[in-house]
């Protein structure tokens, strides 16, 4: 898909459809991908061979969320709202290292 399209093509996805959507870097390993599920998305980030949740706030509260195809719970603070996912993707499509610098990125461990 083009960056040009993503918007319409975003927004013709129905809530109750869970979808990836992602951006790479080959040569640098850096790959932002972001699982979306209903209200929510799961944004993940491959950077110079570590892998990071974005840390969003101090919530304990665990959701349930399709990843990958399967269903699991992952905590509230490591998501955010489904339309943020477009600023989120766009910013990684303009500069990776931007995207993942203007965040609070935490290693997944």
């Amino acid at each position: 898909m083009r960056i040009e399209e993503l918007d319409e093509v975003f927004h013709s996805i129905d809530h109750s459809s869970p979808f990836t959507i992602s951006c790479e870097d080959e040569e640098a390993e850096k790959y932002l991908m972001i699982d979306v599920d209903g209200d929510y998305a799961l944004p993940e980030y491959l950077y110079e061979g570590t892998s990071y949740f974005l840390e969003t706030s101090d919530e304990e509260e665990m959701l349930e969320m399709h990843v990958g195809g399967l269903l699991e719970e992952y905590p509230r603070r490591n998501m955010i709202p489904r339309e943020q996912t477009l600023e989120l993707i766009r910013r990684a499509y303009q500069d990776m290292d931007a995207a993942f610098y203007s965040y609070n990125w935490i290693p997944n461990e």
